[in-house]
């Protein structure tokens, strides 16, 4: 009996010291895959964090950081799915900071793949969690950002008008919040937003191109053009902001100069150069080139807009494939920006002229110019819409 109990105290021991050994090894290779995704080797970093997993699959944390990893790396779905391990329904502190932990990661992953509902479905679960309340701003400001994309533009404005509350110099939440009064054609709320933002961060190119925009589209020349000659004059430090001076190129019309920035940025992976190259294709009718470009940008996971949409839609029209124009057309409108109310009104117009639908077209094209009037370009459209019609109603009779 006695070599019994002697003999399961060492068992006992032994398990303690491998128990031990094991969660050393496995804080050793979760402090590794820390210092590797700081430094953005997202994927040697999931290797380690996969390693602290297997040592000690019960510990969340790893499982939460190693998440975020998968994120880097751009595997959503598997990111996603890493999260909902982590999830327990358990009113536990411990538990319910990882539940937060979990939710936002989840809602970042959404995000990330441009999954709106989804996304704010996970990040209003995070925010309804009242530990941790230090990540609330973060969340906050994805769901701000949330709205914008799904055009719930008030809600958008409710957001950052929160979040301005309590960060009230921050540029970015300013810049944010006007571009939604610019979609929303509240340009002397959106110029004042701007303004802020410049006030608070004149060193960042993002603050000017929202106010070069506004006063664009307010027909506000001079004062767009003053706006760029500011930015031109920020110090360059990083690869990011020599593609930011690009554009800043692109709006001052130096498409020479910019084309060559925009690929030098490209070959640096600031895969946002894309769209801008898409433009400069477009301007040289370089449909099928602008086409590619586009298709790259959407592709590379980049930000969707009213302005991408028509854009593909201008292409399509181009190549001749109305059907797929007719679909683009559809996302553009999705977004609900007044700033391109008039483009959108005016492809929907050419779609339905080359796909033979003249009745609809004739009825757009007389709403077209009671609110924007009418061009020579404009005009005959019109009087060859009214032809096809007259010709129609005659077969008819």
């Amino acid at each position: 009996m006695k070599k019994t109990v002697k003999m399961a105290a060492v068992a006992c021991a032994v398990a303690v010291v491998t128990a031990g050994c094991s969660f050393n090894k496995a804080d050793t290779h979760y402090k590794k895959a820390q210092e590797l995704y700081q430094a953005g080797s997202y994927q040697e970093a999931g290797e380690y964090y996969k390693k602290a997993i297997q040592e000690n699959d019960d510990k969340a944390e790893y499982r939460i950081e190693y998440g975020f990893a998968l994120i880097g790396m751009k595997q959503y779905e598997e990111a996603v799915a890493q999260f909902e391990t982590v999830v327990m329904d358990k009113d536990i502190p411990m538990v319910l900071k990882n539940n937060k932990r979990a939710y936002r990661g989840m809602g970042i992953a959404y995000f990330t793949m441009q999954d709106y509902e989804a996304a704010t479905k996970y990040l209003n679960l995070a925010l309804q969690i009242s530990e941790l309340s230090e990540l609330n701003d973060d969340i906050r400001s994805y769901i701000a950002s949330c709205y914008d994309n799904l055009a719930k533009y008030e809600e958008a404005i409710e957001a950052y008008t929160d979040l301005i509350q309590s960060n009230p110099k921050n540029a970015a939440l300013y810049s944010s919040r006007g571009n939604i009064y610019r979609k929303l054609g509240e340009y002397e709320s959106s110029i004042s937003d701007y303004e802020k933002a410049i006030s608070y961060a004149s060193d960042k190119f993002d603050v000017y191109f929202g106010a070069y925009t506004a006063f664009r589209e307010m027909g506000e020349e001079v004062k767009a053009a003053e706006v760029l000659e500011k930015a031109s004059r920020i110090k360059i430090n990083t690869d990011q902001d020599k593609l930011d001076l690009a554009k800043v190129h692109f709006y001052q019309n130096n498409y020479e100069q910019c084309e060559v920035e925009f690929n030098d940025a490209l070959s640096k992976g600031l895969t946002e150069a894309n769209y801008y190259l898409g433009d400069i294709a477009l301007i040289n009718k370089e449909y099928e080139t602008a086409l590619s470009y586009f298709l790259a940008y959407q592709e590379a996971g980049n930000t969707l807009s009213s302005t991408f949409f028509n854009q593909l839609t201008v292409c399509y029209i181009q190549l001749g494939d109305f059907e797929k124009a007719a679909e683009m057309l559809a996302n553009a409108k999705s977004y609900a920006h007044i700033a391109i109310d008039q483009q959108l009104l005016r492809n929907e117009i050419i779609i339905l002229e080359n796909t033979g639908e003249f009745e609809k077209a004739l009825t757009l094209m007389e709403k077209y110019i009671r609110r924007y009037g009418q061009d020579e370009d404009v005009e005959k459209d019109y009087l060859f819409l009214q032809t096809r019609v007259n010709s129609i109603v005659k077969d008819k009779e």
